[in-house]
């Protein structure tokens, strides 16, 4: 309970002062959207993982995603399987 009124503080007052197009989704399902139409997705699988969000950079977001405690599903790119963006026509000089 104690956790949850923490959390709950935290994100009204972050969607107060930005606008982030983000979509938390915690261990115990709840959801929280940053903006009204969210593009990013990250979630909270532990509690423990709250950690890494606390005062977010670069260096820890990372570890945090490498090592499982973030979790940050891929959206597939329409144009390939793989999710990965293709050039449209071969570039020349490079065999496929």
């Amino acid at each position: 309970m104690f956790l949850e009124r923490r959390i709950d503080r935290l994100v009204t007052r972050l969607k107060q002062s930005v606008s982030l197009p983000l979509r938390l989704e915690l261990w115990n399902g709840r959801i929280f959207d940053f903006s009204s139409e969210p593009t990013v997705r990250i979630g909270v699988p532990s509690p423990s993982a709250l950690r890494f969000l606390i005062s977010p950079d670069l260096m820890k977001l990372g570890y945090a995603y490498v090592e499982g405690h973030l979790r940050v599903p891929r959206r597939r790119d329409s144009r390939s399987r793989s999710g990965v963006a293709r050039p449209a026509r071969p570039v020349q000089g490079l065999q496929p």
